[in-house]
């Protein structure tokens, strides 16, 4: 859900090369700490877990204009040491793929990958202090919430907090497309075209994002019988919800095939 979907050249330089920065300087204490023995216990895990976060941030859930990340579910599985490589390669996957720009890599890492360490690090200090679900469940929650706050003062104060509406990646797709048209017919018309072209720069921005005066993206967010501010919030919240029942479930399964891949179970 806090997977920042920006395509390259929109984050500014200095922004994304910090995220690059900091994500490999986490890794490489990461990998020079390891150890080999859980490294062969708990690869075949991480490659299920990588698989599942990587189907979570592929498919929208259709309900909600967002997708799940299911990274919290690899702190508690595998650790916050391999759980945060593996964000590193799903987010590189999905980049290749243009689920986010190749520049965006480093930054998505760090927010996601938060997840893997929050989620780790609450689930195990509420070990037998409450029961198995609802340790995932509070500790899957408090991740989600503590990634979107950080995916959306980064994009916030790094582009404009509008870019980080659920729904505005759908907007941009129709803003995309209008300008496409417009350069298709611009041999046949070029007067009109010229004129089109006027218009468009008013209300887009180069990267052909759209940016109304007043900001009026929020206002115009629609989700249910909810509008403006009130179907963000119903977004989210059902979002976050629906993400720490699955890993709950999923985490209470695993308790009952493999205890031994739950941490302090």
């Amino acid at each position: 859900m806090s997977h920042i979907h920006i395509p390259d050249g929109i984050i500014p330089f200095s922004w994304w090369i910090v995220g690059y920065a900091i994500t490999f300087i986490i890794m490489f204490y990461i990998l020079k700490d390891i150890k080999n023995d859980d490294v062969r216990r708990k690869i075949p895990i991480t490659g299920i877990v990588a698989a599942i976060m990587l189907l979570g941030m592929s498919i929208p859930l259709g309900i909600i204009p967002v997708h799940l990340s299911l990274a919290a579910l690899a702190g508690i599985l595998v650790g916050p040491g391999l759980g945060f490589i593996s964000v590193f390669v799903v987010n590189t996957i999905l980049a290749l793929f243009g689920h986010g720009g190749i520049t965006i890599v480093g930054l998505n890492t760090l927010v996601i990958g938060a997840e893997v360490f929050i989620a780790y690090h609450i689930f195990k200090l509420l070990t037998g202090k409450t029961k198995l679900f609802l340790r995932a469940f509070i500790s899957t929650s408090t991740a989600v919430i503590t990634s979107l706050i950080m995916m959306i003062l980064i994009v916030g104060f790094s582009v404009d907090f509008n870019e980080a509406i659920p729904h505005h990646h759908s907007d941009c797709s129709e803003c995309h497309s209008s300008i496409d048209n417009t350069h298709h017919h611009e041999g046949e018309n070029h007067v009109a075209a010229h004129n089109n072209h006027l218009e468009d720069e008013h209300h887009h921005g180069e990267d052909g994002h759209h940016h109304e005066e007043g900001h009026n993206n929020i206002s115009d967010t629609q989700y249910l019988f909810f509008s403006g501010w009130a179907a963000l919030a119903a977004i989210f919240v059902i979002a976050i919800i629906l993400e720490s029942l699955g890993i709950a479930l999923v985490v209470n399964f695993f308790a009952k095939i493999r205890p031994d891949f739950i941490i302090n179970i």
